[in-house]
């Protein structure tokens, strides 16, 4: 056989992320149920699927994060300019939206990200967070 021959047949399924997170799927399910059946209890591997697959649709959270950014314009002082990073769930640490504001720094403000800065939120808590922000905390000149 060839070298040629042997790099073809060499699986490039290492470098696929995708493989590798089913793979650690699979092992949290075949340790798992050989954890609950040493228990005594009578599981199979398809039962604890069905439980970690339905449990991880149902953590489908966004994670927070606000991020104030420099206001040069003197006119503008006592006002908080920036984003409101919204890491998304299940995509790599790049998958990142993000939701403008601009508004004068008072107590309504600071109390709002106090709540929410660095907090877990689903969908329908990022759109009522979302809304908020350009309801109430988007000046447009």
């Amino acid at each position: 056989m060839s070298k040629q021959e042997v790099k073809k047949q060499i699986s490039d399924e290492r470098f696929n992320t995708d493989f590798w997170k089913e793979q650690k799927r699979k092992t949290l399910i075949e340790s798992t149920g050989a954890s609950v059946r040493l228990s005594g209890s009578e599981v199979t591997n398809e039962e604890v699927e069905k439980i970690v697959d339905s449990e991880k649709k149902r953590n489908k959270e966004y994670t927070l994060s606000f991020v104030e950014e420099a206001i040069q314009d003197p006119k503008y002082r006592g006002w908080a300019g920036g984003r409101m990073e919204v890491l998304k769930p299940d995509e790599s640490a790049y998958s990142v939206d993000e939701i403008r504001f601009f508004t004068l720094r008072n107590d309504k403000w600071v109390k709002f990200v106090e709540e929410y800065d660095f907090k877990k939120v689903n969908k329908a808590e990022l759109n009522k967070v979302t809304k908020i922000i350009k309801d109430k905390f988007y000046k447009q000149e």
